[in-house]
C-alpha cells in the first residue's frame, strides 16, 4: 500500500500542467541573414519574393481570433505593422513572417508562420506558428567567458547585455524592433563561437485554454469537475502529502481568496519586510515566491490561470466553500512567469526554473 501510495504521489507531481509553453525549440532562422548587424534595418522584399506572395496570399486563411492555437488568436486580435512572405525549400512552402503590436507584449513581436500547400486540394494550411519577442534575444556563453567580455563584445555590434538568467546564460536587446534585427543578429553570433555557445529569439509563450473538442466534458482525467468522479479513488491511496512544495509556474496566485489561504511556501531563509536578500539568491524579500514578469516579491494573479491550477493541486477541502484540492497538506512556491494576458518569455520561465 505504502509504495501505491508513492507512486500515485510521484504521478499526481509528475503531471501537474502549470504552463503550456508553445514555443518552437532551437533557433529563430526563419529569415535571411546578413553578414553585418550594424545599421541593420527592415529590408524591402525582392520582387521575385513580392511576385510570389502575391500568387500565395490568397491561398491563406485569415487568423481567427477563436482560434484554439493562441499564436493565432493574438495574431487576429493585434495589429500587423509589417509583414513578409519568402519561399520555402520547396515550390509548395512558404515562410510568413510578421512584426506585430499585440495585447500579449507592451513590445513589439515577431511571428513567424510555416505553411504548406496541399499538392493535391485547395488552400494551404498552416504548418506551425510561433511568436518572438522583435527586439531580443537569449545568449549561453561557453564558460570562461566574463561579464565584461560579453558586454564589450556585444557593444561593438549594436548589442546590449540586459542581465543573467543563469550562469552562463543572457538576455541581449536589440537596438531595434522590426523583421530584420533578431535573423541578422543571429547569424552574426553563430559566426562567433567562442564568445557565444548558443542563441534563440527569446519566444514568447501562453498559458493552456480548454480545447472545443465536443466530447472534451467526457475526459475526466483531463478537466475533472466531478462528472464521473477520480478523486475519492484517489485519496484512498493520498490523501495528504505534508512537507511537499509544489512549484507553479503560471500567473501567480490570488492571496485573498476563500479557498487557498494558507497554501503559499514561506521561505524560511527570508526576513519578511526587512529589505535585504537574507537567503543571497538575488532576490530580495522573497518570502511567498516571485513574479519573474515585473521581478518584484508579490506574485499576485492578475489573470486568473494560476490560482486555477493551484486550486486543482491543493484548494483546501472540507470548508464547505469552493473547490476541493487533489493533495492536503502541500505548500505552493509562486513563481509568477505569465502576465495579466496570460503570456509569458522564454526567458522569465528560464530564470523561474534555475
Amino acid at each position: 500500500m505504502q509504495n501505491r501510495r508513492l507512486h500515485a504521489l510521484f504521478a499526481l507531481l509528475a503531471t501537474v500542467l502549470v504552463v503550456a509553453w508553445l514555443v518552437p525549440a532551437g533557433n529563430d532562422a526563419s529569415e535571411p541573414a546578413q553578414n553585418s548587424f550594424a545599421g541593420i534595418k527592415s529590408r524591402a522584399p525582392p520582387a521575385s519574393d513580392a511576385a510570389f506572395a502575391a500568387v500565395v496570399v490568397p491561398l491563406m486563411a485569415d487568423s481567427s481570433p477563436d482560434s484554439s492555437h493562441p499564436v493565432e488568436r493574438a495574431t487576429a486580435r493585434g495589429t500587423v505593422l509589417e509583414q513578409r512572405i519568402t519561399p520555402g525549400p520547396n515550390p509548395l512552402s512558404w515562410t510568413r513572417t510578421l512584426l506585430l503590436r499585440t495585447e500579449a507584449r507592451p513590445r513589439p513581436v515577431r511571428v513567424v508562420e510555416h505553411w504548406i500547400r496541399a499538392p493535391d486540394g485547395p488552400g494551404a494550411p498552416c504548418h506551425s506558428r510561433g511568436m518572438f519577442l522583435a527586439d531580443q534575444l537569449i545568449v549561453t556563453t561557453p564558460p570562461g567567458v566574463s561579464e565584461t567580455t560579453l558586454r564589450a563584445s556585444l557593444a561593438s555590434s549594436g548589442l546590449r547585455l540586459v542581465g543573467s538568467l543563469a550562469e552562463h546564460v543572457w538576455t541581449v536587446r536589440l537596438p531595434a524592433a522590426d523583421l530584420d534585427p533578431a535573423p541578422a543578429a543571429l547569424a552574426l553570433l553563430a559566426t562567433q563561437p567562442g564568445l557565444v555557445k548558443a542563441a534563440e529569439a527569446d519566444g514568447v509563450g501562453f498559458g493552456s485554454g480548454l480545447p472545443n473538442d465536443t466530447s472534451f466534458s467526457q475526459q475526466w482525467g483531463l478537466h475533472n469537475t466531478g462528472q464521473f468522479g477520480g478523486a475519492p479513488e484517489f485519496w484512498t491511496l493520498v490523501e495528504n502529502a505534508p512537507g511537499i512544495v509544489i512549484a507553479v509556474l503560471d500567473s501567480g496566485l490570488n492571496f485573498t481568496h476563500p479557498d487557498l489561504q494558507g497554501l503559499a511556501w514561506s521561505n524560511p531563509g527570508e526576513i519578511a519586510g526587512d529589505g535585504l536578500d537574507n537567503d543571497f539568491n538575488g532576490k530580495v524579500d522573497d518570502v511567498t515566491g516571485w513574479d519573474f514578469v515585473k521581478s518584484d516579491n508579490h506574485p499576485a494573479d492578475d489573470h486568473g490561470h494560476g490560482s486555477n491550477v493551484t486550486g486543482i493541486n491543493a484548494a483546501n477541502r472540507g470548508d464547505s466553500q469552493g473547490v476541493a484540492g487533489l493533495v492536503g497538506g502541500v505548500r505552493i512556491l509562486v513563481c509568477k512567469v505569465l502576465n495579466f494576458g496570460n503570456s509569458g518569455l522564454t526567458s522569465d520561465l528560464i530564470s523561474a526554473t534555475i
